[in-house]
């Protein structure tokens, strides 16, 4: 079925072998890495942050135990999990592509671990149930302070509250990169004839996601290349792209920059101080993960009310 994208595949793979952004691995990172794929977004702050790492791993490890009479299943979901771990540290030796994102997908048998070690726990729990005699209330009381019922109730609580805490935490503080409001504002701003340029040529694909919808008659560059045109995921911006940058703004009355990820691929910002040597700055709006900047020619424009120009900060 996937064939039809193996030359895909293999193009994509020889670029990202080429040059990409992700940092090599450090125990830190993948310590970090291990507790985003076991639950993401729970607060740094919380007392018991260690907790769901405990919990949630113990259930998986005694799904493991639990699945002792049929191994085959056991190892089944241990390799599945462990494995791609492993290939993609191994891989980083060469080039670093240990990340959370690439490896979300092993959370299926993790989780599948932990269902069955919650099961394992709730078995030993019913058989402890099962032996109750109604009219004895000792053994009642003997049934309920069994270590199978305290430890089957715990995994189930603690498992809701960590969950519930890190959803809280996930809708209520994590914010996504505001492409659709950019979008909007430019969609609002731009007239026919202005080019928007974009220093991290990739995000020009979540913009135009949004922009496209709008149907204005503005040209999108990348700065240094095009999108896709220098064979590298994430072109640098450099003194050598000067030239070609120079002769993309030339005649233009107004120019948009939309200024997003300049850590990586304009961490001098030689786009910006091109622009301003050429054109004035007019306006600078902040969206949330990046920064939609606007050059005029001419004389010193009057700046938009509430918006005005300072030089982008490393992020």
């Amino acid at each position: 079925i996937w064939s039809v994208w193996a030359w895909a595949f293999v193009v994509q793979a020889r670029g990202v072998d080429a040059e990409f952004w992700i940092a090599p691995p450090t125990l830190d990172s993948i310590l970090s890495t291990l507790h985003t794929l076991i639950l993401a977004h729970l607060p740094r702050w919380f007392p018991l942050y260690p907790l769901a790492d405990l919990l949630f791993g113990g259930l998986a490890v005694y799904g493991v135990y639990g699945q002792r009479r049929q191994p085959g299943r056991a190892i089944l979901l241990s390799v599945l999990f462990g494995a791609p771990i492993l290939i993609a540290l191994g891989v980083s030796l060469r080039r670093p592509l240990f990340y959370d994102r690439t490896l979300i997908w092993v959370t299926l048998p993790l989780y599948l671990l932990m269902a069955v070690g919650i099961v394992e726990i709730g078995r030993r729990a019913s058989l402890v149930r099962t032996s109750w005699r109604p009219w004895s209330v000792q053994a009642a009381r003997s049934a309920i302070m069994d270590p199978a019922q305290i430890g089957y109730w715990l995994s189930i609580g603690g498992i809701l509250m960590l969950s519930a805490l890190a959803l809280h935490s996930y809708y209520v503080y994590f914010h996504k990169e505001d492409w659709d409001k950019a979008a909007a504002y430019l969609a609002a701003q731009a007239q026919p004839g202005d080019m928007i340029i974009f220093n991290a040529t990739w995000v020009q694909l979540p913009f135009d996601y949004y922009f496209r919808h709008y149907e204005r008659d503005v040209e999108l560059r990348g700065a240094p290349v095009d999108l896709f045109d220098r064979g590298v995921l994430e072109p640098k911006m450099t003194e050598a792209d000067v030239p070609h940058m120079q002769q993309l703004i030339a005649n233009r009355e107004r120019v948009w920059l939309v200024y997003s990820h300049e850590w990586y691929t304009d961490p001098q910002h030689i786009v910006v101080r091109e622009l301003t040597r050429t054109m004035q700055a007019a306006d600078r709006q902040e969206f949330e993960g990046l920064q939609v900047l606007e050059f005029v020619k001419g004389s010193t424009p009057q700046p938009r009310h509430n918006a005005t120009y300072a030089a982008p900060v490393d992020r």
